[in-house]
């Protein structure tokens, strides 16, 4: 597992938006993008990332209001961690690391949410 982080693979769950799938030319799994909720958690990123949301708070209630996006509350609601960790991942940005394994920060094999 290490060996394929370091190529670049994300050999973790698959992280909202995205899904595992056989890599075409064998050998392991590739994240590929999981629409529809792909593109709601583009437009959260990139709504974060050029101030249409001002706040994390902002980002949570357009989550919410998505029916796309699970809700990890009984209420229908979403943790504000939740929103902080996918907004701090890295594989969003289309990156991979394993800190624990030593292997620092690199581009990675997938594609970011909006890189269609």
């Amino acid at each position: 597992m290490k060996a394929r982080v370091e190529k670049g693979y994300w050999v973790f769950r698959a992280p909202i938006g995205y899904r595992h799938v056989p890599c075409k030319s064998g050998g392991g799994k590739v994240l590929v993008q999981d629409e529809p909720i792909a593109g709601v958690v583009q437009e959260a990123l990139q709504g974060y990332a050029n101030g249409r949301f001002n706040s994390q708070a902002e980002v949570q209630r357009f989550l919410e209001a998505s029916p796309h996006f699970p809700k990890d509350l009984p209420d229908g609601g979403l943790r504000p961690m939740t929103v902080t960790r996918l907004l701090k991942k890295v594989v969003y940005a289309g990156y991979v690391e394993a800190p624990k394994w030593d292997v620092s920060l690199r581009k990675g094999v997938h594609d970011p949410p909006g890189q269609f």
